[in-house]
């Protein structure tokens, strides 16, 4: 089972303090930087309690200007987990979570979100992420295969996601078999407020 679950890595935290400090970042400036991410996430990354998604590092990296693999204690790490991330048999939901932004611990909410949609739907493959970025609540963009994508919305349908606090699940409106697929959902799927999404809710429009 652990070779379904997307990897995690431990911080390199002495080489991300002294970039940070080298470019004048404290850890509240850090996190306030684009791409945004939570202070709770980078204090667990910073002082190695938990280990994070290689999505985590790549926004931090991003804000400080270096490669990814520079700020984990991994020389093998695969700074693209997964080629078949952006593969075309892959769809790319977005986990709209009630959860606040400033609260929400990429380093130990996200990966057991993660984990426990691939057990509940009975994934095939590996769910990767994507990216996590911050709306009204918490956005987390995911990679799922074309059949579990289907999994994915039949239980999220069901209520078997209830616990995980998905309040609706986004994808792009463009996608031929994110349309076929959604068809028997129809009821349950509505324009979202970007033109190019469909939002799929549990209750039925």
């Amino acid at each position: 089972m652990s070779d379904q679950i997307e990897r995690t890595y431990l911080a390199d935290a002495k080489n991300i303090i002294r970039l940070m400090k080298e470019q004048g970042f404290s850890l509240d400036s850090l996190a306030a930087a684009a791409p945004a991410i939570s202070v709770v996430t980078l204090k667990r990354l910073l002082q190695q309690e938990r280990k994070g998604l290689m999505a985590t590092f790549k926004k931090i990296a991003a804000k400080l200007g270096v490669a990814p693999g520079r700020l984990i204690l991994d020389p093998t790490a695969d700074e693209q987990p997964g080629q078949a991330t952006y593969d075309y048999k892959r769809i790319q939901p977005a986990l709209d979570l009630a959860k606040e932004f400033s609260e929400f611990d990429e380093t130990t909410e996200l990966p057991d979100i993660v984990a426990s949609i691939h057990k509940i739907i009975g994934a095939k493959a590996v769910i990767y992420v994507i990216a996590v970025v911050p709306g009204d609540s918490v956005i987390a963009h995911i990679s799922v295969t074309i059949e579990d994508f289907d999994g994915l919305i039949r239980h999220f349908l069901q209520g078997d996601l209830k616990h995980l606090a998905i309040k609706s699940i986004l994808v792009p409106a463009n996608n031929a078999i994110v349309v076929a697929t959604l068809s028997k959902y129809a009821p349950h799927v509505a324009p979202a407020a970007n033109d190019n999404m469909l939002r799929i809710s549990e209750k039925a429009g």
